[in-house]
């Protein structure tokens, strides 16, 4: 083995000292050095294995909006929506956690405007409207109820459009996951030609949306579900589930539909119960309308509020709709007046 000398004494102690002028002595704590190394080896050890649940976490929390669920309410309410060419109704205005609420385009003068069923939950914080989630909103004629959702990869590509006089078709929305406090609906026209927006209140303690029936089993939908006070001519449409390899025909409507009584209860909701209020009699289709347009019903004089119609079968049972009465509503035909026998 080759033996290096080592330098004299005095030169050693010139090349620390010339050192020491260049790079001066740190005093460092070596544990916490350590255990930082430590933790870093680990950390990249874990990362190997989580590294695609990281970037998951990383997505989800880069989109989850402000104001879902953890904001604290405020008390001053938000200002009246600015007027615009079509607004979103949504009834009941204010209504317990959870419970579902209506949304009808409602036009209040002529557009060429087109929605889909994608829509924007913004949350008032007091002072602004601050984006709470994304809406996927579902007809009533379909079978699901709308979700409030952080974020919307997709949705059935579907035009609404709303003329005046006549509402859109009705959609549904739950409330679920939404804190206490008021929120805008907005719906946005296609080609960003324009936007259509409604409030509501989610308030604990507030009076029970009136129930819906299952979504899922045969039923009946009421058109408009808009109603004003003074009523006219509806339709009750008979709503059938598609069979179990996904068809229906009009014919499986028309089967269900016949073995209806050929009346009609109107029931109110008074937040607790339905209540009866009267019957009115289901008239025959015209002719030239399939039975997927549903039968004329003439709706009486009704205060506001909730209602459903209810139309009992062969079997006992019984199929329904809800309906919504509204000062404001778009008027509905006018029934019109038997003649006079003699």
């Amino acid at each position: 083995m080759t033996e290096h000398p080592s330098p004299p004494a005095d030169r050693a102690e010139d090349l620390r000292r010339r050192f020491e002028e260049v790079a001066p002595v740190i005093l460092v704590d070596p544990d916490p050095v350590v255990r930082r190394g430590r933790r870093r080896r680990a950390t990249a050890r874990a990362a190997a294995g989580l590294g695609v649940v990281a970037v998951v976490l990383a997505v989800v929390l880069l989109v989850r909006p402000e104001g879902r669920g953890f904001a604290p309410a405020v008390s001053t309410p938000p200002p009246p929506e600015q007027t615009r060419p079509v607004a979103v109704q949504v009834v009941p205005g204010a209504v317990a956690p959870g419970d579902v609420v209506t949304a009808v385009l409602v036009a209040g003068e002529a557009n060429d405007l087109t929605f889909g069923v994608d829509a924007e939950v913004d949350r008032w914080d007091g002072a602004q409207w601050r984006r709470a989630g994304f809406a996927h909103l579902c007809l009533v004629e379909w079978e699901c109820v709308g979700t409030v959702m952080d974020r919307l990869d997709a949705v059935e590509g579907i035009g609404l459009g709303a003329v005046p006089g006549t509402p859109a078709p009705a959609t549904v929305l739950s409330t679920e996951g939404l804190a206490d406090g008021w929120y805008r609906l907005v719906q946005r026209a296609a080609l960003e030609k324009g936007v259509a927006a409604g409030v509501f209140e989610v308030r604990t303690g507030a009076p029970a949306a009136p129930p819906l029936p299952a979504q899922d089993d045969v039923r009946l939908t009421v058109d408009p579900v808009l109603v004003p006070p003074e009523g006219g001519l509806a339709r009750v449409v008979t709503q059938v589930p598609a069979g179990a390899d996904g068809t229906l025909t009009a014919e499986d409507i028309e089967e269900v539909d016949t073995g209806l009584d050929p009346s009609a209860l109107v029931q109110r909701w008074d937040g607790r119960q339905w209540l009866d209020v009267v019957d009115v009699p289901v008239q025959e289709r015209e002719t030239d309308l399939g039975v997927e347009w549903g039968s004329p019903v003439a709706l009486p004089a009704l205060e506001e509020g909730s209602y459903r119609l209810v139309r009992e079968r062969t079997d006992a049972t019984a199929l329904w709709g809800v309906f919504t009465v509204l000062t404001g509503a778009p008027a509905l035909e006018t029934p019109a007046t038997p003649a006079a026998s003699g």
